[in-house]
């Protein structure tokens, strides 16, 4: 008796398992990028796509699924010991589909269901299914470090025309594999001939080593601040930032990936 109780006791902890999220991704605000700096990846969503708010209950989720999560990627074949999550999403504007990344923990994930598909950037593997009455349609995409599924759970009117932005943004050929992985921006919002050369860097006392962090440059505006420039560094590189900016009054950050403040000054462009 005790043996089948053990057993049953195993089985339901297999059951329960929760998925795994790949360490060290993250979304800067007022960027359209995904970034994975452990499986080198920038995935392009939208512009109405920001970090997970718990106002809202909206936004890129890098370390917990949403309600129904779960169910959708099971009946689509992915297991938790199969593949890790990148993200799931829910984007802050009508119409309310979601997305959702995973890649297999070991190899490839698996094309065999798929359908072959083309476009002139390059090629993915393609599939349509209904599950509860939503329309999911899956995307298999090459990466430089193997592939991985690009899910797409339609809204409820079942509208299908983001789906299509997003192979056209992230399906690339293999040979511009360096174009997999892109962690900065630069925005000079003015003629370059007003930019001025700026060189920042982080107080020696405030670097922290051993993990991956974000500078940020934020620009000061009437309605609020827009973001200028971020780039990522490595776990053992001196954070340093020189880039040109347009005049003007800014703050800079430096955060980990979850974007809390290590440390923050502001200055002026003249």
């Amino acid at each position: 008796m005790k043996l089948i109780c053990l057993f049953c006791f195993f089985l339901l902890l297999c059951s329960c398992r929760s998925y795994q999220f790949v360490p060290n991704g993250f979304l800067v605000d007022g960027d359209e990028f995904y970034h994975n700096a452990d499986k080198k990846i920038s995935i392009e969503l939208f512009g109405d796509f920001k970090n997970y708010s718990g106002t809202t209950k909206r936004g890129l989720r890098q370390d917990r699924l949403y309600s129904g999560d779960r169910k959708i990627l099971k009946a689509l074949g992915y297991g938790p010991n199969d593949v890790d999550v990148l993200f799931s999403g829910k984007p802050d504007v009508d119409p309310y589909y979601q997305v959702m990344a995973v890649a297999a923990k070991k190899g490839l994930l698996d094309s065999s269901a798929f359908i072959r598909q083309y476009l002139p950037s390059g090629t993915y593997f393609y599939r349509k299914t209904a599950l509860r009455g939503q329309t999911v349609l899956e995307a298999i995409i090459p990466s430089a470090e193997g592939n991985y599924s690009l899910i797409y759970v339609a809204s409820k009117e079942g509208f299908t025309q983001d789906f299509e932005h997003l192979l056209a943004n992230n399906v690339r050929k293999p040979h511009r594999g360096a174009l997999y992985f892109l962690p900065d921006r630069t925005t000079i919002g003015c003629d370059t001939r007003e930019a001025v050369h700026v060189d920042l860097k982080i107080p020696e006392r405030e670097v922290i080593r051993g993990r991956y962090t974000l500078v940020k440059v934020l620009k000061k505006e009437r309605f609020g601040e827009s973001l200028a420039i971020f780039t990522l560094n490595g776990e053992e590189v001196d954070p340093h930032v020189v880039f040109k900016l347009c005049p003007g009054k800014y703050r800079l950050i430096y955060s980990d990936l979850k974007h809390t403040i290590i440390w923050q000054d502001e200055f002026e462009v003249h």
